[in-house]
């Protein structure tokens, strides 16, 4: 028979380490769409190519969006989980408290209803997460203060970056966008859950990201806030790389000039050179 106090310990690791598995699962979110959109575009109409035939390189681009898709669904629910666990006093369902995080997934799960595709499948659990996150002794040995700190990195951080994230696979994976969808993407890109004000680095490079894309994908006719869709992405690449750590901000400026899912930006004219001068002005 295990030792229980072994078997407790080994429990509570698991639980500690759930915030890292969650960042992993975020990185093979974003690596599953940056491989597709480096391999090229599916066209509106769900083919890659102006006649609307396919090709075997559009069939495997559309499976890596999917993928990326459901890993970002599947991670938002698994964060707002482990969220509502440590932050407590933010997850009771009285009407006076507020619950940004699942209310920003409920918008969004009804946007990708909108958009009719393929039903989404059960998020998959991880080893034993339902039973680690009901037991309490567990919890009880998690200092107060790494509660709060993993806490606070899901709200201001995870959550925020991977339902943009979300987005952007749906902008891709989306066969057409009508006006309305469009608008309410462009209202989820100013999604603040601390409404603090205080938005992460990570969070506004991924609001370029997506507003990138919106340029790309959103029909004429929208609420088309101003400044337009790529002078505001424009600005929050700006923002992103200003407000990271000093020596983070390199390697983000380069990753910036390489990054597949800001490709328009980098194309069109009134940005191309001011690319180069990302670095200076952060």
């Amino acid at each position: 028979m295990a030792d229980p106090a072994t078997d407790l310990g080994d429990r509570f690791t698991r639980l500690t380490l759930l915030p890292d598995r969650l960042r992993l699962q975020y990185t093979l979110a974003a690596a599953l769409l940056h491989t597709a959109l480096a391999d090229g575009t599916v066209a509106p109409d769900g083919t890659d190519s102006p006649d609307g035939t396919d090709s075997p390189d559009g069939t495997e681009r559309r499976r890596l969006i999917a993928r990326a898709e459901a890993q970002s669904r599947h991670l938002l629910t698994h964060a707002c989980d482990l969220y509502d666990l440590l932050a407590p006093t933010t997850a009771r369902a009285g009407a006076d408290v507020p619950r940004p995080m699942p209310a920003a997934l409920e918008k969004v799960t009804a946007l990708r209803e909108q958009l009719h595709l393929p039903p989404a499948g059960p998020s998959p659990s991880y080893d034993g997460w339902a039973r680690l996150l009901a037991d309490r002794a567990l919890l009880a040995r998690w200092s107060a203060q790494g509660r709060s700190r993993t806490a606070a990195m899901l709200r201001d951080s995870l959550f925020p970056s991977t339902l943009l994230l979300w987005c952007g696979t749906l902008l891709e994976a989306a066969h057409g966008l009508e006006v309305e969808q469009a608008d309410a993407l462009a209202e989820l890109v100013e999604f603040d859950p601390t409404a603090a004000g205080t938005i992460a680095y990570r969070v506004r490079y991924n609001r370029a990201c997506l507003l990138t894309s919106l340029a790309r994908h959103a029909p004429e006719g929208g609420r088309s806030p101003q400044p337009p869709y790529l002078e505001r992405a424009f600005a929050e690449l700006q923002a992103a790389i200003a407000t990271a750590r000093r020596v983070r901000r390199p390697s983000l400026t380069e990753w910036a000039r390489a990054d597949p899912s800001l490709q328009p930006l980098r194309d069109d004219p009134r940005f191309t050179a001011r690319f180069e001068t990302l670095a200076v002005r952060a």
